[in-house]
């Protein structure tokens, strides 16, 4: 199966009596590995950094590899995102497109190789330019070693995120794009440049995330976060040279903002923890409009993503009555209605590995924890492994229920995973199987689900406790995950002794 998911940003206002006229893009390919198969479009009217919502699904038939859309409407500047999802583990990521830029107009063809892609038609130089940037290698060795001590993470400074800051990586791709020039439109060239910069900071701000975890349990845990804090803000304050226009239409530069109220929220307030999103939200309030509106919405969408995260539901509440976006307003009720703590649940209705229908229905009365994973995900494999520890508290408790639920696309990578009790425990958890849909499956379409490991944790009376339970394998994830079950638990027999 191939996967295309079209992101769309309106930037025209309605008000505007001399308007164009609705513009029109042709995507179309050609897969030489695949000759019959399914094609999945997904279009989004706007684009909130990092996160997809509020998606039209439309799905198409591949005949003899060649599979085809016209996407309507389109007014300016717009994004998609394409992936394969074949069913042939060796051909699904080779047709990978992640944020490619599309402008009225465009008719673009694929053809799709074992050795890449080939890009053709109208419009097409843009893709051509991406695909040439994303050749890149942006892979540090030093973000992923470990750091014991104040002289080490010191010295990290120095030798493995210094290089990383120096921009080596980031001015290649800038002079890549700057020989494209005189083949874009200036507004698609100033874009390009600015989801460069922009990935470029998260880059470094997930670097920043993932130093800030290992600060913690040692005893110049201040210290190195100061450096931490002083090497990160120093790239984050870089703002974008492009125009203020193009920030607002660009991708990247939402997810830009929030990284920068995030770092600033940590320095005003040294926090032990990087996800109480309560200190970003005020930050992100005192934005200009309307860039305040979309950031804040691309902030508490991301979040969706997290674990552990405080102060969420204020948070989705307070914006609703602040944001002034129609656009904006309507993803903000998106999360009121489905990812804050009461709201309803999706009733889904899985496959156990038995065979056996189990819906949500069926458990009222029970507190219950889904764990959302795919063989292969190391993140998922180290929560699991964590959650044993979580699930073995609640040992012969039938109040509540651990449920597993893989997204893999093949029914027998599931049932490999299984037999190797890796990602799940069959004894201690109940085991669902997504059906070979993944992130298309409406339960995880629901809530947003695209990343992994991820948690839900639902109460007895079938609504939401939880969309961003902490995370057993982060910070005393063990410890205030079990507490969260156990106070969730403790409602139940309040209600029961009719307090």
């Amino acid at each position: 199966m191939i996967s295309l998911f079209i992101g769309c940003l309106l930037i025209t206002k309605a008000s505007n009596a001399n308007q164009s006229p609705a513009g029109q893009v042709i995507i179309e390919g050609h897969y030489e590995m695949l000759k019959d198969d399914t094609v999945t479009l997904q279009f989004f009217k706007n684009k909130y950094g990092p996160v997809n919502f509020g998606a039209a699904t439309q799905t198409r038939i591949i005949h003899d590899g060649k599979f085809r859309f016209a996407i309507q409407d389109v007014f300016g500047p717009s994004y998609i995102i394409a992936s394969s999802n074949a069913l042939d583990a060796k051909l699904r990521y080779i047709f990978y497109l992640d944020g490619f830029l599309i402008e009225p107009g465009d008719s673009i063809h694929i053809d799709i190789k074992k050795n890449g892609l080939i890009f053709s038609g109208k419009g097409s130089e843009k893709f051509k330019c991406r695909y040439a940037i994303d050749t890149v290698n942006t892979v540090n060795p030093y973000i992923h070693k470990k750091f014991f001590s104040l002289g080490d993470i010191k010295q990290d400074v120095l030798n493995g995120l210094a290089p990383l800051s120096d921009d080596y990586g980031m001015d290649v791709q800038l002079s890549m794009l700057e020989n494209y020039r005189q083949k874009l439109s200036n507004l698609a060239f100033q874009l390009l440049k600015c989801d460069i910069l922009c990935n470029w900071a998260r880059i470094r701000y997930n670097v920043y995330e993932f130093r800030w975890g290992e600060s913690f349990g040692a005893a110049d845990s201040t210290a190195r976060k100061k450096i931490l804090i002083r090497f990160c803000k120093e790239k984050l304050e870089r703002e974008p040279a492009v125009d203020d226009d193009v920030k607002m239409i660009s991708k990247g530069y939402a997810d830009f903002c929030v990284m920068r109220a995030t770092m600033d929220s940590k320095i005003e307030d040294d926090k032990m923890e990087l996800n109480d999103c309560s200190g970003p939200y005020r930050l992100l309030k005192s934005l200009p409009k309307p860039m305040r509106d979309k950031a804040i919405v691309s902030f508490l969408a991301l979040m969706t993503e997290a674990s552990g995260i405080a102060h969420y539901d204020s948070c989705v509440l307070d914006a609703i009555k602040s944001v002034e976006d129609n656009g904006c307003l309507a993803i903000l009720h998106i999360l009121e209605s489905r990812n804050i703590k009461g709201a309803n649940s999706f009733d889904f209705d899985l496959p156990d590995n038995n065979n056996k229908r189990v819906t949500l229905r069926s458990l009222k009365g029970k507190v219950v924890l889904m764990d959302f994973w795919f063989t292969g995900c190391d993140a998922c494999l180290s929560c699991a492994r964590q959650l044993r520890k979580v699930i073995m508290n609640f040992e012969g408790d039938d109040k509540v229920v651990f449920i597993s639920v893989c997204t893999d696309q093949n029914i027998v990578t599931w049932k490999k995973s299984l037999a190797k009790e890796t990602y799940a425990s069959p004894e201690l958890e109940t085991n669902l199987f997504t059906e070979g849909k993944g992130i298309n499956h409406p339960l995880l379409a629901y809530y947003n689900i695209v990343s992994f490991p991820t948690l839900l944790l639902i109460g007895q009376d079938g609504r939401l406790v939880s969309a961003v339970p902490p995370r057993p394998d982060e910070f005393n994830g063990v410890r205030k995950l079990t507490a969260l079950i156990t106070s969730t638990i403790g409602n139940i027999d309040e209600k029961a002794n009719g307090h």
